[in-house]
């Protein structure tokens, strides 16, 4: 049975059939309609390697490459029946989801690695002192990441949404200042108050 964890081997990947042939793209679609898991095999088998091709230009870990084909395959199995052939093809759609998914996972990877560096900042002493392994770490971790969320609700809502925009969801400044509609200059500065007005409402011992 098809699941999302269904695994794609990319490293038997075939070569995509003739791309113009969107008749038969648009017969294994409406057979996955009926709930045809091999018409989902034959699709893999036509496009995988356009997809997997979209995936490693955007993302550079074959891990989350493998992840994310995955993901595209299953999205249009489990819409098909949404899908539109009015505005692209089969293939079009597969590599604008792949794609899509690819940017997002980046972007995502970029804000995790941004949030752990400045909460490092912030970190309380005490568990630099302990270590990462140490018993008491991940309380010490969970109780400190509280602490930040509640300081952030504290903040004024314009510092707030530039911080989230910039540290969680992993936008450039200059993507903060467009989402917001607002001056990058204004941005930069709300930012590095809101930053500023963060360790100060830390307690002491996570600021030091």
């Amino acid at each position: 049975m098809v699941s999302k964890n269904t695994p794609i081997n990319c490293s038997q990947i075939t070569e995509s059939l003739d791309p113009g042939e969107t008749e038969q793209d648009l017969q294994l679609v409406e057979r996955m309609i009926e709930g045809d898991e091999r018409a989902l095999e034959e699709l893999i088998r036509r496009h995988s390697a356009q997809v997997v091709r979209v995936c490693r230009r955007i993302c550079f870990d074959e891990a989350e490459v493998h992840s994310i084909v995955s993901d595209v395959f299953w999205e249009i199995w489990s819409r098909a029946n949404a899908f539109d052939s009015t505005r692209g093809s089969v293939r079009t759609f597969l590599l604008l989801i792949a794609r899509s998914k690819s940017i997002d996972n980046r972007r995502a990877t970029a804000s995790r690695q941004r949030v752990r560096a400045k909460l490092a900042e912030f970190s309380p002493t005490s568990l630099s002192q302990l270590g990462r392994d140490h018993p008491s770490a991940e309380s010490i971790r969970l109780e400190f990441t509280l602490q930040v969320q509640t300081a952030l609700k504290c903040l004024p809502s314009t510092q707030r949404e530039a911080i989230e925009l910039a540290f969680f969801k992993g936008y450039s400044h200059d993507e903060v200042a467009r989402q917001l509609n607002t001056p990058l200059g204004t941005i930069k500065s709300r930012i590095r108050t809101g930053l500023r007005q963060l360790k100060r409402s830390l307690p002491d011992d996570c600021s030091s």
